[in-house]
């Protein structure tokens, strides 16, 4: 089935195609203890953003702050406008199918991010913290409901996998995704994360975003935005911290 020129699948559908991924057991050296605050930092932002776009006060005052200062030191990853551009592409998570791509140890925090804004359903990769992730999210899930933090909640499966063995079994299409900090230690291969963009290409939904923080997916932008058929654009934000990639229509 397919919506506004993407594959719309359920939560369960997908989850189906993606169960018991073959894995690649080519690298030996990924590092299992790379630091798991690059979650806390994009929810952060996200908060941060979402202050900016849908408060008029909130970014009346910033706006003035912004513009008292000397245009020669003028930042511009502190610009309310970048802030709000930010917030709308997070927006096209919404009623998407998500994978966290290397989730780590403590994604419940990404998974707020993305149950606030209200996606079809979230889906972690991690092969080497699989355990503790898995425990954490499901521990933090569960606090959620328990204190009430949402009037609805996105289901949510976390799978014992390496990204690119998951990525070939999404359909064309269909997904979006989210990193934070799959860097060139975590991933000591850049055939690997070429394959890896590649396949992201093919998978990303055409109304959805690709959105990772300190990671080296795309690292080459200008070749992927001269020899990409499907990658319409690559914008950075937070001084280049933070990547965003949408597809052509």
């Amino acid at each position: 089935m397919t919506e506004k020129g993407g594959v719309n699948l359920s939560f369960e559908e997908m989850l189906k195609l993606v169960a018991n991924p073959q894995q690649n057991t080519s690298f030996k050296d990924f590092s299992a203890g790379f630091s798991d605050h690059f979650n806390i930092f994009l929810l952060n932002e996200f908060k941060e953003c979402s202050n900016y776009a849908t408060s008029p006060e909130f970014f009346e005052k910033a706006m003035i702050h912004y513009d008292e200062r000397e245009s020669i030191f003028n930042d511009r990853s502190k610009n309310p406008h970048e802030k709000v551009k930010l917030y709308k592409l997070f927006q096209r998570f919404k009623d998407q199918i998500v994978f966290d791509l290397g989730a780590g140890m403590v994604p419940g925090h990404t998974y707020k991010l993305l149950n606030h804004i209200g996606i079809k359903g979230y889906v972690g990769i991690e092969p080497f913290n699989y355990n503790d992730g898995k425990k954490n999210l499901e521990s933090d899930i569960k606090y959620y409901k328990e204190n009430r933090y949402f009037n609805n909640y996105s289901p949510a499966e976390f799978i014992n996998s390496d990204i690119k063995s998951v990525l070939e079994k999404i359909p064309d299409n269909s997904a979006s995704f989210i990193a934070t900090g799959i860097d060139n230690i975590v991933i000591d291969s850049s055939d690997y994360f070429s394959e890896c963009n590649s396949l992201i290409e093919k998978k990303l939904h055409i109304d959805g975003v690709f959105i990772f923080y300190e990671s080296h997916f795309f690292y080459d932008q200008k070749f992927y935005e001269k020899n990409s058929k499907q990658i319409v654009n690559i914008a950075k934000f937070n001084g280049g911290d933070i990547t965003t990639i949408t597809k052509k229509n």
